[in-house]
């Protein structure tokens, strides 16, 4: 063999081979050749599979199929509000979308339509794994039958309400209706007149809420409204809906009492507030509506002197204590302020009151928040009995003046001055008056004669203090 046909044998072999390696290579992915010369292989999707991105580990995401949702529709239920009638598995497509790149009206989405019902569409964008919607979520009522379907639907691949499961839903009364039936309340803080509150509602029926809805705090009401059964399935209720002025922590009673039944469905939650109430309009003329308010204080008996004192406490309508305001007392004919400490209360000194049935008026005039108040009570002060020392004593015959001395207290053992004061022995009555130590003296010229007498002392009382006497044997050797 000449060396020309060695070449052209050997080219048309190189030829073959190389159209062997191409072919191959259509078949693993396209031959490439990186910076550095090197050959790599770039692998090329199957032709029915269309490619929506990749995730984190570089796998292929696609679009879901029905049955990766895991669509349950329940066809008959007895049920209450909060269990799920309609609940659906996310895949992992869905899971994954990210709304700052997707904004939602692009997003993938899940599609309820309930027919005489409500449209629900589910935007993932926290990664749930799976969704369970109850009869509240979907305007869904007691006592009809409601044909569902769930559709699926994403922007990326063009897909507009794919199908995805549909079913018949009937709906029965639950037997057992409680107040989560009813009304939807937590313990929380509102801060401003358009922070949530509560929720209220009624799917029982599709005249929805039919009765009155009450709220109290503290048990004062606070919230009242009257619904007709006009097809108002539930009423959200904010700060801005409540009356009177709330700051604080207060016990929260909300009532719905429902004429269908004529039950009342109670809940109860602690609330705090953050002055809600302060400037609430009553019809759009920006007027305040002050708050009610209370003044209370009891009826009291003391006896003259005695160390006590009438205290008086200031409330609003919700039993909050109202500080740092002016109550005026009209006490004997007089009238002065005393301002109201934390606790809402002023304090009054009974002890200089003389003894009588005195009436003493409490006033709040009230301001731009708060209605005014009075209060009246009656204060009884007892005359005080006082308290004579006196001990027996033994003088000698021979004595011409037998000085005998006695004590004389008060009710909160105060010397008691310039008082006369009696004593009366063998048939004769001496006089003395108490010096500044309280001490009367008194100079006995009677008793000329051996034995003991008996002898009393006596204070004969005031307009303050009660009369009061004393025994005391004299002995005379």
């Amino acid at each position: 063999m000449n060396f020309k046909k060695i070449v052209a044998i050997t080219l048309l072999l190189l030829a073959i081979l190389t159209v062997g390696a191409v072919s191959a290579a259509e078949d693993a992915g396209a031959l490439a050749v990186d910076d550095a010369g090197n050959e790599m292989v770039v692998e090329t999707p199957a032709d029915d599979v269309e490619t929506l991105g990749s995730d984190e580990n570089d796998e292929i995401l696609q679009d879901p199929a029905a049955e990766d949702f895991n669509v349950v529709i329940k066809s008959e239920a007895d049920i209450k509000s909060k269990e799920a009638v309609v609940s659906f598995d996310l895949p992992n497509y869905l899971k994954e979308k990210d709304d700052t790149i997707y904004p939602e009206f692009y997003n993938d989405h899940v599609e309820v339509n309930v027919d005489g019902g409500s449209n629900f569409r589910f935007y993932n964008t926290g990664g749930e794994n799976s969704i369970s919607l109850t009869i509240d979520d979907l305007y869904i009522f007691w006592g009809d039958d409601y044909n569902i379907t769930v559709y699926y639907n994403s922007h990326d691949s063009n897909i507009e309400k794919m199908k995805i499961a549909s079913g018949t839903l009937k709906v029965t009364e639950s037997a057992d209706l409680t107040p989560d039936n009813f009304i939807e309340a937590y313990d929380l803080a509102v801060e401003s007149n358009d922070d949530y509150f509560c929720t209220v509602f009624d799917t029982q029926t599709a005249s929805g809420l039919n009765g009155q809805v009450s709220i109290s705090a503290n048990g004062a009401q606070i919230y009242s409204k009257t619904f007709t059964g006009s097809g108002t399935p539930s009423i959200a209720i904010y700060g801005s809906d409540l009356t009177g002025n709330l700051n604080g922590e207060y016990n929260i009673k909300i009532t719905y009492k429902r004429t269908a039944d004529g039950k009342e469905y109670s809940k109860n939650a602690v609330v705090t507030f953050k002055n809600i109430g302060t400037d609430t309009p009553t019809d759009g003329t920006g007027d305040v509506t002050p708050i009610a308010t209370s003044i209370s204080a009891s009826a009291i008996s003391i006896v003259y002197n005695q160390n006590k004192n009438l205290v008086a406490t200031l409330k609003d309508a919700n039993g909050k204590a109202i500080s740092g305001v002016d109550v005026f007392i009209t006490l004997m004919g007089v009238k002065y302020p005393l301002k109201t400490d934390n606790n809402g209360q002023i304090k009054q000194s009974l002890s200089s009151l003389p003894p009588k049935t005195h009436t003493i008026t409490f006033a709040f005039d009230g301001n731009s928040n708060y209605l005014k108040s009075t209060k009246t009570v009656k204060v009884t002060v007892k005359k005080t009995t006082p308290k004579i020392t006196a001990k027996a004593r033994t003088f000698k015959k021979s004595v011409k003046t037998k000085k005998y001395t006695i004590t004389l207290k008060n009710n909160l053992n105060k010397v008691m001055k310039n008082i006369k004061v009696t004593l009366k022995v063998n048939k004769k009555t001496y006089t003395a008056n108490t010096n500044s130590k309280g001490v009367a003296t008194f100079k006995i010229t009677s008793l000329t004669k051996k034995g003991t007498f008996k002898s009393v002392i006596t204070y004969k009382g005031n307009s303050y203090y009660n009369k009061v006497t004393k025994n005391v044997n004299l002995k005379i050797t």
